[in-house]
């Protein structure tokens, strides 16, 4: 997942609410065959702070290859020829803001992914129930997860569902075990100075606080992705306190709005905005070329910790500009 959506515009807002809902982790599974252990500290090793709306560095140097060999993988899937990428970064912005490694690799007609995340910046991360049942049950898909106390792993590949879920475990705990005994305790040694992250934000508080703004009454629906995320993304947006609203008046999208704690590095998304002021004070805010849900207009913008996107809807009572400057204004009030 990214941190933006895939941009495409989506007839029907219904589609965005496929997979919303959260539920409490899933139950543990059978321990793995290969017992995972965590990296030793360095009793030398000095924590980085790294600034509130900065990027953390990555686990294993952003190199997919440091994490684990295309041979080893070969080794564990009995996939031969394996070739090992990183994920294209413009879609991994949630799991880059908590210092994540996202993976694919291709061999034959099978194609799978890995991600590696610091379990430092997760805390009790929370899955939907369609991951939880991917996590699960192997049906037409089928992930898994592995944590040590310093790292999160989570993987898929497209063969497991024939492969079947016992399967699947002991290429995670393999993998797994193969990824841990790699890791550094240098590559885990920093910490993320939060002073001034956005909460997680209830979509009926924002829609209240645009309301006022606009001098109208809107309602709120929590909003998500129209095709599942990778469960890394899901652990990434949740550490990061994605809030993503869909805002209307009387039965009318107006706008979809994306709050993200400490994203700053990232706006405008990929470097694709323009420069483009709202008159919002201590707010920098850019013009998108991207269509987006809801074929509207959008925009970036930062306080110069957080990140907020907004795609106005066009045809509204308003100007997508007055709609942008109100987002802006709420941003730059602190939320409030």
């Amino acid at each position: 997942m990214p941190r933006r959506p895939a941009l495409a515009i989506v007839p029907m807002l219904a589609m965005l609410l496929i997979f919303t809902g959260c539920t409490p982790a899933p139950a543990p599974r059978p321990s793995p065959t290969v017992a995972l252990s965590t990296p030793e500290p360095s009793p030398t090793a000095e924590a980085l702070v790294v600034a509130p709306g900065d990027k953390p560095p990555q686990v294993f140097g952003g190199d997919c290859h440091a994490a684990i060999s295309e041979e080893a993988l070969s080794e564990v899937t009995g996939i031969a020829g394996i070739e090992l990428t990183q994920r294209d970064p413009t879609w991994t912005s949630s799991i880059d803001n908590v210092g994540g490694l996202a993976c694919e690799w291709v061999g034959g007609d099978v194609s799978g992914s890995f991600q590696v995340l610091p379990r430092q910046m997760l805390g009790d991360t929370v899955f939907s129930v369609w991951e939880q049942s991917h996590i699960g049950e192997c049906e037409w898909g089928c992930s898994w997860i592995e944590e040590t106390d310093s790292l999160w792993i989570g993987g898929y590949a497209t063969d497991l569902p024939e492969r079947g879920r016992a399967e699947a475990d002991r290429m995670a705990a393999e993998i797994s075990a193969l990824i841990v005994g790699r890791a550094a305790a240098s590559d885990l040694a920093w910490e993320r100075d939060t002073s001034g992250w956005w909460p997680v934000v209830d979509c009926n508080s924002v829609a209240v606080a645009i309301g006022q703004r606009l001098n109208a009454t809107l309602s709120a629906t929590s909003a998500g992705y129209h095709d599942p995320p990778l469960q890394a993304t899901r652990a990434g947006d949740f550490a990061s306190n994605r809030t993503w609203c869909s805002l209307e008046e009387s039965g009318q999208t107006i706008a979809l709005g994306i709050l993200e704690s400490g994203m700053a590095w990232n706006v405008p998304w990929a470097g694709l905005g323009e420069p483009h002021d709202l008159g919002v004070a201590g707010i920098t805010s850019f013009l998108m070329e991207s269509s987006g849900y809801l074929g509207g207009t959008n925009y970036e913008m930062t306080d110069g910790v957080n990140a907020l996107s907004v795609e106005a809807a066009l045809d509204t009572r308003w100007t997508t500009e007055q709609i942008a400057a109100a987002f802006a204004d709420f941003a730059g009030s602190g939320l409030r």
